[in-house]
């Protein structure tokens, strides 16, 4: 079991690490209206006023 363990600890890591550089390089990610995104304004403040409860 301690191997398991140990064996999940140094792949996620690993993962972590792989991720680094990708995520330097990214473009930054742009701010758009709800709508233009096929999202409306009034379903997205619901979704948030339930995230902000729990």
């Amino acid at each position: 079991m301690k191997y398991f363990f140990t064996s999940l600890s140094l792949f996620l890591v690993f993962a972590a690490a792989a991720q680094t550089p990708s995520l330097k390089k990214s473009p930054p990610l742009s701010e758009a209206k709800p709508e233009s995104v096929g999202i409306s304004a009034q379903r997205l403040a619901r979704i948030d006023s339930m995230c902000c409860k729990h």
